[in-house]
């Protein structure tokens, strides 16, 4: 296009200054008048060639910059078009592979953390089987363990009543039967005391847990007023316990509210001659042990066979009595029983002192027979069962005086008798 424009331009300024040689040049027959230097002076072929090539070349020169701007207008609006669309497309090139690798990044993190869920949930349930398979076996286990517990106390409970009663039953005076009641019956309560029946006020004749205040036992005088359950089962000759409304436990006793004691009269030919007291002492229920038996209705079983037992050593008495004089048995043994009892000191019986240490070391051998077995065949009885022998001598020399006692230990011979078998070297050091 610009060597278009440009040829025409030349035809143009080549009509305009027409040359000699130009067959289309106008002849007029005479060569042309030269202007006078005062008029302006045409210009020469080459001059006009020149000039024209020097407007041609401006004017190219305007058109090449004109065209080039246009052309680079042109490109770089292509260039931009082109920039945007592949902006454009990597764009969405990039994006979809975003997409696409955030979904594939994404479907396995879900499927990694369902993995690991699934597992862990695996592991938790297992654990938490396991556990609880643990705790059933643990459960059943101790179960079975509470059942046998409580089938070997229950035999230990009922072996202790079966003991209690054989040593009621071996006692040979009237004294000895209420000291085996109240020693028997420490084993299914924490304090018990046996108070004798007469006339007015009550008096005490062997207490065990309740401190060292009671130790003198025949010091004791409980006025009916003070009682409490025991002047009520002395009345109504029945078993009468504290926890009943409007009940309460003998001011003696100290007791706290809330706490369960036991009167249980013993009676001899329908008249009371004493009765057994007993409660659990200070501490709260819920500290006490657990017996497999009623603690109340085991001691009620031990009054009620104390006292048979009290009415036959009496009608015995009262059988020999009778044998020179004319009078009814039935008529004079509750009687006789209580003032038998309220006479008879060991003190006083020859035998006596031996029976009661009889009772004593019985009571260590009965009550703690696995301690007495090892304490033979180790040769150390008096190590072992120290603390109990030391308790029972301080029985046996409370209840016998010492002009009663004579020159014969005759508690460390029950020990050796009873305890060791009769043989001297099982008791290991002298107690």
């Amino acid at each position: 296009m610009i060597l278009l424009i440009g040829f025409e331009s030349i035809l143009a300024l080549t009509w305009l200054y027409p040359s000699p040689d130009n067959p289309e040049y106008p002849h007029t027959g005479r060569s042309a008048a030269r202007p006078d230097h005062g008029a302006l002076s045409p210009m020469t072929f080459d001059e006009q060639t020149q000039q024209a090539f020097e407007t041609l070349a401006c004017r190219f020169r305007d058109e090449i910059a004109r065209e080039l701007r246009e052309a680079a207008a042109d490109v770089v609006a292509r260039a931009r078009e082109e920039r945007n669309a592949a902006v454009a497309e990597a764009s969405t090139r990039v994006r979809a592979d975003v997409e696409q690798a955030t979904a594939g990044e994404l479907q396995r993190a879900v499927s990694e953390a369902e993995a690991r869920g699934r597992d862990a949930a695996e592991r938790q349930a297992h654990e938490e089987f396991s556990q609880l398979e643990r705790r059933a076996q643990e459960m059943a286990e101790a179960a079975a363990a509470a059942s046998a517990e409580h089938v070997r106390a229950t035999r230990s409970a009922g072996g202790r009543v079966i003991e209690a009663v054989r040593a009621l039953d071996s006692a040979r005076s009237l004294s000895e039967i209420l000291d085996t009641l109240v020693s028997c019956a420490s084993r299914e309560a924490a304090r018990v005391g046996v108070l004798l029946a007469p006339i007015g006020a009550l008096r005490g004749w062997r207490f065990l847990g309740f401190g060292p205040a009671f130790e003198p036992a025949a010091s004791i005088v409980v006025p009916p007023e003070d009682s409490g359950i025991i002047a009520e089962a002395i009345r109504t000759g029945d078993r009468v316990s504290a926890d009943a409304a409007g009940r309460r436990a003998p001011l003696f006793a100290q007791l706290p509210g809330g706490r369960e004691s036991l009167a249980v009269p013993l009676a001899v030919g329908g008249d009371v001659v004493a009765v057994l007291y007993a409660d659990r002492g200070e501490r709260d229920e819920a500290e006490q042990q657990p017996t497999a038996l009623p603690w109340p209705d085991t001691l009620e079983l031990l009054a009620r066979h104390a006292a048979r037992c009290l009415e036959a050593a009496t009608a015995g008495k009262a059988v020999r009595v009778l044998a020179g004089h004319p009078q009814s048995p039935s008529d004079s043994s509750h009687e006789e029983s209580r003032a038998a009892i309220d006479r008879e000191s060991p003190s006083e019986d020859d035998e006596a002192p031996q029976r009661y240490a009889r009772l004593l070391v019985s009571e260590i051998k009965l009550y703690h027979a696995a301690a007495v077995a090892a304490g033979r065949r180790e040769h150390n009885l008096s190590e072992r069962l120290g603390a109990e022998i030391a308790r029972a001598r301080v029985l046996y020399e409370q209840r016998i005086p010492p002009e009663g006692r004579g020159h014969i230990d005759h508690f460390h011979d029950e020990l050796v008798r009873t305890l060791a078998d009769g043989d001297p070297t099982l008791l290991g050091q002298p107690v």
